[in-house]
């Protein structure tokens, strides 16, 4: 009956705002605090470690500290311990700002402009992280990094403006993955 629809539609309504205050926070969580970003990364990627079966403090470990040749503290977010004695190190910091930004644009200019932005940022990761060298100051791991991307779409919309971005990375021995790829 029309009352019955009225109310489903209502709550429907309700659900909706709910979701886009819910969404709301998140954004503005994500923009205003770059720790913040890294840290849902972060979350992410141990999420994603579990899902796959593998074990926090068995199987992998979380900000284990260790020093270049000039005392600097290095701090992977992750290294996964594998048989052998052998490590992959995996770095979940990616800057997203020019992605958020993308979203929120109101003309497909902007929007095409923040995406370009977007992809440079991820450019300019692959290459700060590439510069730790991890895998030298790390005993055992693997000659390269992982750099996990918290979701597709921002890998997607990054390659999609810089289709080299993934070769070139590769070169500088970082290997880019995202939940699925991981």
């Amino acid at each position: 009956d029309k009352s019955s629809l009225n109310e489903q539609m209502r709550f429907v309504g309700e659900a909706l705002a709910r979701t886009q205050m819910e969404t709301g926070k998140l954004v503005n969580a994500l923009r205003a605090a770059p720790k913040t970003r890294g840290r849902w990364g972060e979350e992410t990627l141990k999420n994603v470690l579990e899902l796959s079966g593998l074990s926090a403090h068995a199987d992998f470990t979380e900000q284990s500290t260790t020093t270049d040749d000039d005392g600097k503290m290095l701090r992977p977010d992750v290294i996964i311990r594998l048989p052998g004695g052998r490590s992959i190190i995996i770095d979940a910091k990616v800057a997203l700002s020019g992605y958020l930004d993308a979203m929120e644009a109101t003309d497909d200019v902007a929007r095409e402009a923040c995406l370009k932005k977007h992809a440079q940022e991820l450019r300019a990761h692959v290459k700060a992280l590439s510069s730790k060298d991890y895998s030298k100051f790390v005993g055992e791991s693997a000659d390269f990094v992982a750099l996990f991307i918290p979701g597709e779409n921002f890998f997607a919309a990054a390659v999609e403006r810089d289709p080299s971005l993934f070769e070139d990375a590769m070169k500088m021995r970082i290997v880019i993955v995202t939940p699925v790829t991981l």
